[in-house]
């Protein structure tokens, strides 16, 4: 989130400030063993002008990839938040696609269904959108 922040911040050129508050369990990025601190409540609050602009959950891939996988609980959890999705993708040339609510809810209806993680998710090639490079 801190990467987005700053990229809202420098494309803005000073006409506003993004900033957030994290408000997940564990944003290490680590593999969480404790079940019961596990949540599919959306991360980080985003703030533009210290105004909400909403709840958000950052989801990444290290590396650039055809496919990525969304549990489909989570995607309905995001719903029922109002929360919107960051994708990243690439850590040597970070991009990033934003998935708004209407996103979600076409991602639920549409996308192909695929059991993965053990769990049901949506497949979301990765072609199929346009990604922004991190300034």
């Amino acid at each position: 989130m801190t990467l987005y922040v700053k990229h809202l911040n420098k494309i803005s050129k000073g006409k506003d400030v993004w900033s957030f508050v994290d408000t997940g369990v564990d944003n290490t990025g680590k593999l969480i063993k404790d079940d019961k601190r596990v949540s599919t409540e959306a991360d980080f609050e985003l703030f533009k002008n210290q105004v909400s602009q909403g709840k958000f959950d950052v989801k990444f891939s290290r590396k650039k990839v055809r496919n990525l996988h969304l549990k489909e609980q989570q995607l309905i959890s995001y719903l029922k938040q109002n929360a919107k999705i960051i994708l990243f993708m690439d850590v040597e040339r970070p991009e990033y696609i934003l998935l708004e609510m209407n996103d979600i809810q076409k991602l639920i209806q549409d996308g192909k269904r695929v059991w993965f993680w053990s769990k049901w998710c949506r497949k979301i090639n990765c072609k199929d959108y346009t990604w922004t490079l991190i300034q």
